[in-house]
């Protein structure tokens, strides 16, 4: 089943603000400041047809900038897993328009 861009961003942008607001708890339960969370990726299944279409890489490049721009300093890290030859490609493309500092936390 194919979803819209808009329905792919409006889902990732809903788990980041869900982890958002499992910070604010977190803070409130711990009395201290809980402001970071690590993200898991699986790319298993990537394949250069999905690396190779357009939307996919404008879909990355939209999240990453909306995640910097509304999110900073959020991320603690992310994992890639599973990562294919061809997820590798795109990210190394992708890597050079995003933040320098975003790019170092994801592994």
């Amino acid at each position: 089943t194919c979803i819209s861009r808009e329905d792919f961003m409006n889902f990732t942008l809903r788990i980041v603000e869900s982890s958002v607001l499992m910070m604010r708890k977190q803070s409130l339960i711990l009395q201290k400041p809980v402001s970071q969370h690590v993200f898991i990726f699986d790319m298993e299944g990537f394949s250069v047809k999905d690396a190779s279409f357009s939307p996919t890489v404008e879909i990355l490049q939209r999240l990453i900038s909306v995640c910097q721009a509304n999110y900073p300093e959020t991320l603690k890290a992310a994992y890639i897993i599973n990562a294919s030859k061809a997820f590798q490609l795109l990210f190394r493309i992708i890597k050079s328009v995003a933040d320098q500092s975003t790019v170092r936390k994801i592994q």
